[in-house]
């Protein structure tokens, strides 16, 4: 169950609950799992549904309202600003690294859309920094979110190193790309909007 705070991120929680509302998140693979970092989602698997939320992208919500803890959901940046990308990038935290990742934040202002990550540590020493925001957390079943399947790692392409998808060939193929090539993928079955009722 994931417990979304407008009053951290109000244009991330706003964006979140359209989603929602449109049943954007039925079917999406988990394309990006990676160990002790975040788990990232949010690519809809037919690319034309994709393609008509590229450019309804969010302003930026103010920074340091609630840090990046395990268990938070936060929406991802553009890696560059024209780019088909979306961070945040992995490695370990070194000086170089984090300008490459400060770097990544500054060409991708403005640019959040329908990507998302679970973070699945505490990454708020970086992520804080470059603006992204948490809007909501986790607050019941982050033992299954440490269940998903992470054997692919990091996309093969740029300077990603692992095995897993390219984010630009789901973002053309969708899950016909997915299910053929990462059949593995841990995916979302269904979501749904719970009353205050019901919690």
């Amino acid at each position: 169950m994931v417990e979304v705070h407008p009053e951290w991120a109000p244009n991330g929680a706003a964006r979140f609950r359209e989603l929602l509302d449109q049943n954007f998140f039925k079917g999406q693979r988990f394309f990006r799992v990676i160990d002790d970092f975040v788990a990232q989602f949010g690519i809809h698997g037919n690319p034309a549904i994709t393609s008509s939320w590229a450019s309804k992208t969010i302003k930026d919500d103010p920074a340091e309202t609630r840090y990046n803890t395990e268990g938070t959901l936060a929406f991802a940046h553009k890696v560059t600003k024209d780019g088909q990308r979306y961070g945040p990038l992995s490695g370990t935290p070194a000086q170089k690294k984090m300008h490459q990742v400060a770097f990544a934040k500054i060409q991708g202002m403005d640019s959040r859309a329908t990507q998302l990550f679970i973070n699945l540590q505490d990454n708020s020493k970086v992520f804080n920094k470059l603006g992204m925001v948490p809007f909501a957390m986790v607050t019941s079943g982050m033992d299954v979110v440490k269940q998903l399947y992470s054997d692919y790692g990091e996309t093969a392409v740029a300077n990603g190193g692992g095995n897993g998808p390219d984010q630009t060939r789901i973002l053309q193929e969708g899950n016909k790309y997915l299910k053929k090539n990462f059949p593995n993928l841990s995916y979302i079955v269904s979501t749904r909007v719970l009353s205050a009722k019901e919690l």
